[in-house]
């Protein structure tokens, strides 16, 4: 998996990192990267045909010559190392002097194709980019896609006959300038072939395409809409032809916010991935829509909570009703917990063991991921004095360490022992709610 951390409150400078687990999650090693003294983000890697990783994302170099608050000079970052995180090389590329941000990667044809958007010049619209790189990190060539108004892209798949087809929005298309999901499809030299667009009606709702997969047969297509209810969004699935033709569009979710970001195709359905706060303890939790071919569907709120979960794949370990489990960051379907269907009677509903948030931005653990280290410094600011918990779970829900502190002040700082702890994954609790993921290697 791929993302960008920042090691202490000191230096606030991220980096992207690169980490491999087993199937049980716990961390063979971790890695991170970055050439210059500037932030660097992961967004995607790929495991590639020559049995290396390569991943992609985007860095805030500031070489652009445009430099004001408009933008942040971000340029796209892509970098290549060996199945044991050892670089091979890096790269940086700058669209135009633009804003350039990477969120996706496809290896086909013995090429890389990586999309992403950029803004080309200060303060003006939003263009989509496709890049061909070969394996060795030479850019092949940057193609450019836009109108006068905003487009954005954040997935591509191979075409199920030959080229690249891109998913995101635009707002060029719309009369009353909404957006609407946007699909382009290129042959392997990055020529347009065709796009269209899709929305709901009435035609005055919003629509984002987040990611696309594809069959033999047709094209899957899921993200977020206002469909149902303009104050909310639901998740949204599409269903689309070779050509692009839409076949049928589908909504899920309640009377708040449900989002889609991701998606795998299965044998008979899909499955979607994303976060519901409709659903589950609060907050965004992760929420796991399984469908038909059809889009019949099944939606399972999961009561462990991940700020905008992007990644979902197979694990052929664990096996349910012949289909795969799910597994999104540390969040797994195992079937110690009651897991004894993937929901194909949508009166159930499975949990995970650990219903506590994730979201609270004033807790902070240092080093993290801790690799190597005896202890960890927790940094908490609850804006009050109180009475003060700290407690570590793994991954099952075991607690391993309780501490307390009385009347302790607004700002509170703790080093905590971590030299018992196997290496894994763990959460550490401040009080009720509060709760950060933290990564030991040993």
């Amino acid at each position: 998996m791929t993302g960008d951390t920042r090691s202490n409150l000191v230096n606030s400078k991220s980096d992207a990192f690169l980490m491999q687990t087993d199937l049980n999650g716990v961390p063979i090693w971790v890695n991170t990267y970055s050439r210059r003294e500037i932030e660097d983000h992961g967004r995607c890697v790929i495991k590639t045909t020559d049995k290396n990783y390569f991943v992609v994302g985007f860095s805030n170099r500031c070489d652009s010559v445009y430099q004001d608050t408009c933008i942040n000079c971000n340029d796209v970052f892509l970098f290549k190392t060996d199945l044991n995180g050892n670089l091979i090389w890096a790269e940086y590329v700058d669209i135009d002097a633009g804003n350039d941000f990477a969120f996706k990667v496809i290896e086909t044809n013995n090429k890389y194709y990586v999309t992403g958007s950029t803004r080309t010049t200060v303060c003006t619209n939003t263009n989509i980019f496709l890049i061909q790189v070969d394996p060795t990190g030479t850019v092949d060539w940057v193609k450019t896609y836009g109108d006068t108004l905003d487009d954005f892209s954040y997935s591509l798949v191979a075409a199920i006959d030959t080229g690249i087809v891109m998913v995101g929005h635009t707002y060029n298309y719309s009369a009353l300038n909404v957006p609407d999901v946007h699909v382009i499809k290129t042959d392997l030299n990055g020529i347009p072939q065709w796009k269209t667009t899709y929305n709901t009606q009435p035609n005055n709702r919003r629509n984002f395409g987040r990611d696309i997969k594809a069959t033999k047969q047709e094209y899957y297509i899921t993200g977020y809409s206002d469909i149902i209810n303009s104050a909310f969004y639901d998740m949204h699935l599409i269903k689309i032809t070779p050509l692009g033709q839409m076949l049928w569009q589908r909504a899920y979710g309640d009377t708040l916010d449900e989002k889609s970001f991701s998606l795998i195709t299965l044998n008979n359905g899909v499955a979607m991935l994303g976060y519901t706060w409709s659903y589950g303890v609060g907050l965004d939790d992760v929420y796991l829509v399984r469908t038909d071919v059809n889009g019949v569907s099944c939606e399972i709120p999961l009561d462990t909570n991940f700020h905008y979960i992007d990644t979902l794949f197979k694990n052929p370990q664990y096996h349910v009703d012949s289909e795969y489990v799910y597994q999104a960051v540390h969040v797994r379907y195992d079937p110690r917990y009651d897991v004894d269907s993937l929901c194909y009677d949508t009166s159930h509903s499975h949990r995970l063991a650990l219903p506590y948030s994730l979201s609270n931005d004033y807790l902070t653990l240092y080093p993290n991921p801790a690799s190597g280290n005896r202890t960890v410094t927790v940094h908490f600011e609850s804006g009050t004095e109180q009475d003060l918990t700290i407690e570590v779970y793994d991954q099952f829900g075991k607690r391993w360490l309780y501490i307390g502190d009385r009347s302790v002040k607004s700002r509170y700082e703790k080093e905590i022992d971590i030299s018992t702890l196997p290496g894994g994954i763990y959460f550490v609790r401040v009080n009720t709610l509060s709760i950060k993921m933290l990564v030991v290697t040993k």
